[in-house]
């Protein structure tokens, strides 16, 4: 059986815990930049969900990067960023995220990526500095910059399983797949709980999905 697990704040809290806290200093470091500084250009960005108090690989911030800095604002960089925080990126693991992975591929199942990303080189240096990318299919990873197009979603097979904790991707996705592939909402914080009904398969701990998935 195919499962596509989203990354950010599925498997992850990456954003905005891990970003505001570890990554953004750890590139202000390397820039030689005041955090308070950089935040506040940034603050430019944010009002598009994506920029929320995170440095996106965006031609708009290294425009601003450039003219206010004058630093050349590379993909480079940020691989370093993440490879030097790895260590902390780990306690941000959302609860039992190598359980339930290394239980599914124990039991046979392929296991995917299934994430957006405004840059993939951004997305990949941010995935490999989790050291969860050996528990997934390369074959099977999936990402691009928008989950809700036609040509994306058609790729994946009758009867797989997608997991996603944004309200919003979910909601397009059984628009889209009709029930042809299960669709999972993880909601950790319980922050659509009232719309639990709304769905057929509801979880808030992904200990659940093993048992969802089993019977």
């Amino acid at each position: 059986m195919k499962i596509y697990f989203d990354f950010d704040n599925t498997l992850i809290r990456t954003r905005p815990d891990f970003i505001e806290g570890y990554l953004n200093p750890t590139l202000c470091e390397m820039w030689g930049i005041d955090p308070e500084t950089l935040h506040k250009y940034i603050k430019i960005l944010q009002g598009d969900s994506h920029t929320s108090g995170v440095v996106s690989f965006s031609g708009e911030l290294r425009e601003i990067l450039n003219e206010k800095f004058g630093k050349a604002y590379s993909e480079s960089d940020f691989i370093n960023a993440f490879n030097a925080t790895k260590e902390e990126m780990v306690s941000f693991y959302e609860p039992n995220v190598l359980s339930v992975l290394e239980e599914l591929k124990a039991a046979g199942h392929e296991l995917g990526l299934f994430t957006e990303a405004f840059d993939v080189k951004f997305q990949m240096a941010k995935i490999q500095a989790s050291n969860l990318l050996e528990y997934f299919d390369t074959k099977l990873n999936i990402i691009v910059p928008d989950k809700s197009l036609g040509e994306v979603l058609e790729n994946i097979e009758d009867d797989s399983w997608v997991i996603d904790d944004k309200k919003i991707i979910v909601d397009r996705l059984n628009s889209y797949f009709k029930g042809r592939v299960n669709v999972v909402m993880y909601d950790p914080n319980s922050k659509y709980s009232q719309f639990k009904d709304d769905y057929r398969y509801y979880i808030t701990d992904l200990m659940q999905i093993i048992k969802i998935i089993n019977e």
